[in-house]
């Protein structure tokens, strides 16, 4: 868009629409715990709990988009509390539904020193700051960001809003009105104050500005008065990128004055296409090429290697999604009370007497087609809950990728602002236990060919990596690997432990009190050589030490920047349940495989008390040491220093026994032209996306082998007869030597 210095838009040339469409893909969030998938913050893995006090997510996000050849990262905001929902906030303060929330402005500039092409917009209203201090701001971002940066204007409407500032709730289309002067404010600001060469920077004549070549704005208007010049020189772009969210007539009219971008939303294409004609319609009044003017919709994929894969993912969004917070969400938006309707009652748009609202929801009620459904409490529920007023795709890439396509056809969208849902870093399904590097299993191999194995796992895509302080010089071997692939380090998602202590003649002991967490965690940042552990673990409990106060000390490490997660393993359930109230626990390690089932018994409720907490359970040993590739065919293929020399299950008496379980599974892989282990790893994963095998190997062809497990699916006819088959071999042996089994499911002494 082109302005004149006195704030004035100025004519553009019309357009015919291409042939082709290229489709822009901005990343859409919001400063906030729910955005627009609420509940999704008690995924274990998800980041959105603490995003807003964490300038990593934000660095870290901004990388994956641009490595996603991503446009833009858009950033949602809003003033105040829905608070129409049973009369009060409480459903959204209780389901963290835009609550509590942060200024989108603060991480931009962070997010663009680690970024070179990615775009950032933000929202912000014009309802509640003067023109001349966003002036500023908003120069300053783009100067940062080298005219990266975008505004996506907004009138605030939300009553709670006005009376947290304490000014007056402004009626719906005057609000457009005093936007309408801002804007021309604005485009006084930053195209007229500043001649192009006002800039001098001359050392030689001691002239930094030619004060001739800056010009005083004087607007004297019905709602603004400005009487100075543009504090700040001009930034790149001079006007940042437009955007605009509005879709009631005023706001459409309003974007198609100023907007280069328009946001809309809707769960079918069929409701944004009337909506996209009328916007491309007043942009060509306004003396615009309607095409110049790109609109972006809402668009929440939930991706799968494949069509299943897709949608496990999808119920487990959904068993995690906030009705309630949706609810909240929604009756904000639409400005009625929906706890007070019968939850089957179908809502009428002609039951919406309160003007200044959100007009996309409105509109969407009615709409009435195949795709959706009745619009009553009930179904608003599940469908807001989970990527708000927008759709929410589920399929491989191809099918995703299609569905985009006809969107783009049937509404004549320009592209999307896909919902970001799960905030957390997405790690490989099947990690990779690194324990046989360094200790344990006999003697360690020299370190070239150590990192060899290293940079094996790397190319493969492996990396997803699980070390611990206790397994030899394995934090030693990764923080010379790290060393020499810096660049490297922010794709390794690393996972170690602390809590065995090395007395001082060697023997070790449990220590998980609260001082020794933080000698640990600085050990072993120092051994690899990194500022921060991506998922520290405390690798047992020493039965002495309350778990809250072990689980206070490791907040606070995160607190300060030295670990970005918190594990615990071989822990009970009522432990695990009692360090979640502290902090939330990302992930619970545990032996799991067809070997040790015991954290599915009811006995121990741990499987149960995980998935009731939303933690992730990281499964070690899930080939049983060895025991589920069927190589080690008698107790004396294990040599001398492994110590599987000590483990009952391995001993001369009982590894005979046990034999039988290799040879139940060897018979099952045939069936499916697999190994015994690759078999043994896609049953473990195929009870849910919430369990994370973490094979160990010092091998390639191993690591190769287990990796084909990820292709392998198993119906769940398949998934019962290999559970059933082994089940009917009785195991001989306990899963460690008696002097170990006291730490295994351990409590710790109340608070």
């Amino acid at each position: 868009m082109t302005y004149d210095q006195d704030g004035q838009a100025g004519p553009e040339q019309t357009g015919t629409p291409p042939s082709k469409k290229r489709i822009f893909l901005n990343g859409f969030d919001m400063f906030t715990v729910g955005h627009l998938s609420f509940g999704q913050w008690r995924h274990p893995s998800d980041r959105a709990s603490t995003k807003r006090r964490d300038l990593s997510y934000w660095t870290d996000l901004a990388q994956l988009l641009e490595k996603g050849d991503f446009n833009a990262l858009f950033l949602a905001d809003s003033y105040g509390l829905h608070d129409t929902y049973q009369g009060s906030g409480d459903a959204a303060i209780r389901n963290g539904s835009q609550f509590p929330m942060g200024d989108p402005s603060i991480p931009i500039s962070a997010m663009a020193s680690v970024t070179k092409n990615l775009g950032f917009a933000i929202t912000t209203s014009t309802s509640y700051e003067a023109p001349y201090v966003v002036a500023k701001r908003f120069s300053t971002l783009d100067h940062l960001t080298g005219g990266r940066f975008g505004w996506n204007i907004v009138t605030s409407w939300k009553a709670s809003a006005s009376k947290a500032v304490g000014l007056p709730l402004v009626e719906h289309d005057k609000r457009y009105e005093i936007a309408d002067e801002y804007l021309r404010v604005l485009y006084k600001l930053w195209e007229g104050s500043w001649a192009d060469d006002a800039l001098q920077e001359n050392t030689e004549a001691g002239v930094y500005t030619d004060p001739q070549k800056v010009k005083f704005v004087h607007h004297q208007g019905d709602h603004f008065a400005v009487n100075g010049p543009h504090i700040l020189d001009p930034s790149p772009q001079r006007t940042p990128f437009l955007f605009q969210a509005g879709t009631s007539s005023a706001g459409i009219g309003f974007g198609g004055r100023h907007a280069e971008g328009i946001f809309v939303s809707a769960p079918s294409p069929h409701i944004l296409a009337p909506r996209v004609k009328v916007i491309r319609d007043e942009a060509a009044k306004a003396g615009r090429d309607p095409r110049s003017i790109k609109v972006f919709a809402i668009f929440t994929p939930i991706l799968g290697n494949t069509d299943e894969e897709a949608n496990a993912k999808y119920q487990d969004a959904l068993n995690l999604a906030s009705v309630e917070g949706g609810l909240a969400f929604f009756s904000s938006n639409i400005g009625i009370d929906l706890s007070k309707f019968d939850l089957d009652t179908e809502i009428q748009p002609g039951d919406i007497h309160v003007d200044a609202r959100v007009h996309s929801s409105i509109n969407t009620l009615s709409y009435h087609g195949a795709d959706v459904p009745k619009w009553t409490p009930r179904n608003i529920g599940k469908l807001i809950s989970l990527g708000g007023n927008g759709p929410v795709v589920v399929g491989s890439p191809e099918k995703v990728a299609d569905i985009m396509e006809d969107w783009i056809r049937v509404a004549d969208l320009d592209g999307f602002n896909i919902g970001l849902g799960k905030n957390g870093p997405e790690l490989p399904h099947l990690g990779l236990g690194l324990m046989g590097l360094s200790a344990f299993y006999g003697e360690k191999k020299p370190d070239s060919e150590r990192f060899a194995f290293l940079d094996a796992a790397y190319q493969l895509g492996e990396t997803f990596w699980d070390s611990a302080d206790v397994y030899g010089d394995n934090e030693d071997l990764l923080g010379k690997w790290f060393q020499s692939n810096p660049d490297k380090r922010k794709d390794i998602f690393l996972a170690t432990k602390f809590a065995n202590r090395k007395n001082d003649d060697g023997s070790r002991r449990v220590d998980s009190s609260p001082e020794y967490v933080h000698e640990a965690c600085q050990l072993s940042l120092s051994r690899l050589g990194i500022e921060t552990i991506d998922l520290y673990y405390c690798h047992r409990l020493d039965r002495k030490t309350p778990i809250e106060k072990t689980v206070e000390a490791m907040a606070q490490l995160k607190t300060e920047g030295k670990i970005k997660y918190l594990g615990l393993s071989e822990c009970s359930a009522d432990s695990l349940r009692r360090a979640h109230k502290v902090h939330p626990i990302t992930a619970v390690q545990m032996e799991y495989s067809p070997f040790a089932l015991e954290i599915e018994s009811p006995q121990y409720r741990l499987l149960e008390t995980a998935r009731e907490l939303g933690v992730a359970v990281v499964a070690y040993s899930p080939l049983g040491r060895g025991f589920m590739t069927g190589e080690i065919t008698s107790a004396d293929d294990i040599a001398e220093g492994d110590f599987r020399k000590f483990a009952p299950r391995f001993s001369e008496e009982n590894f005979p026994k046990n034999l039988a379980l290799i040879e139940v599974i060897k018979t099952l892989a045939g069936k499916k032209n697999a190994t015994p282990a690759q078999l043994t790893l896609a049953w473990l994963m195929a009870q849910g996306q919430d369990i994370f095998p973490i094979p160990g190997t010092t091998r390639v062809s191993r690591l190769q082998e287990n990796l084909g497990s990820l292709s392998i699916s198993l119906t769940p006819q398949e998934e019962k007869e290999f559970r059933s088959a082994c089940a009917a071999v009785e195991i001989a042996g306990s899963r460690y030597p008696e002097a170990f089994s006291a730490a295994l499911f351990a409590d710790t002494p109340p608070l």
